[in-house]
């Protein structure tokens, strides 16, 4: 059996396949200033998955850490194909890249730096990154 049919079959989707499908797609990747390097980085740490779970905040999530899809609330027990996973993920990364772009100096900033605070506001909103990151 492959990777990618072992993976679906336990809920587990690949990260590296859905950043490819985020930056592969003009449309999906227009207005992220965080790497596809630094999208696989934080995907990494978050994992995917095409079922919905309860992260450890409690909060039901599908994909690479995604509370919400396009406003809704996550459906539980459905299962979330690649192309779903990836419009979300590239509304979050869109999300994260207009919080660096409105609060911090984006332009002074290395790739690297960018993709680490990237990263940062992922996981703790862009609120909570002010709040740390602003004292």
């Amino acid at each position: 059996m492959s990777k990618l049919k072992k993976a679906s079959a336990f809920g587990v989707c690949l990260v590296s396949v859905i950043v490819g499908l985020v930056y592969d797609s003009e449309d999906r990747s227009s207005g992220i200033i965080i790497s596809e390097n630094g999208a696989r980085e934080t995907g990494d740490e978050e994992g995917c998955r095409t079922n919905p779970y309860q992260c450890a905040a409690k909060e039901w999530t599908f994909g690479i850490g995604a509370a919400t899809t396009g406003g809704a609330n996550v459906i539980i027990g459905k299962t979330y194909t690649n192309e779903e996973i990836a419009d979300q993920y590239a509304k979050d990364l869109r999300k994260v890249s207009k919080c660096i772009i409105d609060y911090y100096p984006y332009n002074d900033m290395n790739q690297n730096q960018i993709d680490a605070l990237g990263s940062l506001i992922f996981n703790i909103g862009c609120q909570g990154s002010r709040f740390f990151l602003d004292r």
